[in-house]
């Protein structure tokens, strides 16, 4: 688990977040495919055990796609994205007060939350699928 935790990988999420109104799924095609960077400053949620300090970290979402309507124009959407490694990827959702840029929420110009959030891959570092490896096969199991 260490070695996979402290390995610089990119990482694959699917998050499901609420968004504070009505977004043309136009506006979320624009950001399909294209690499971002963002800066985000040390989240309050990890500062007790993280320096404060600006970290540039790449971003790309991978699709946008409606789930539900919620109460009082809440919308909720499933949106899939590939992060570097390090990226607090709750705050590239709701840009925590600015302290990310630019944020889904800044994007879109309206409030996003993330309500869950699921790690779908381990990637290498540029983003791509790591080769499968498996452990060799013990002796005599080629034959």
């Amino acid at each position: 688990i260490r070695a996979i935790k402290e390995t610089p990988h990119a990482k694959e999420y699917e998050a499901r977040i609420r968004v504070d109104g009505d977004v043309d799924p136009k506006v979320f095609a624009r950001f399909v495919g294209e690499r971002l960077k963002v800066t985000q400053k040390t989240p309050a949620r990890v500062a007790h055990r993280r320096a404060d300090k600006d970290r540039e970290r790449w971003i790309e979402f991978v699709s946008f796609s409606p789930i539900e309507a919620g109460g009082e124009g809440e919308k909720y959407w499933r949106v899939r994205l590939r992060t570097e490694h390090g990226t607090y990827v709750k705050e590239v959702i709701n840009g925590e007060s600015g302290s990310t840029t630019p944020s889904l929420s800044e994007l879109v110009g309206l409030p996003c939350q993330c309500v869950e959030l699921d790690v779908l891959a381990i990637l290498d570092v540029e983003g791509r699928p790591e080769e499968v490896r498996r452990a060799p096969l013990a002796f005599g199991q080629n034959l």
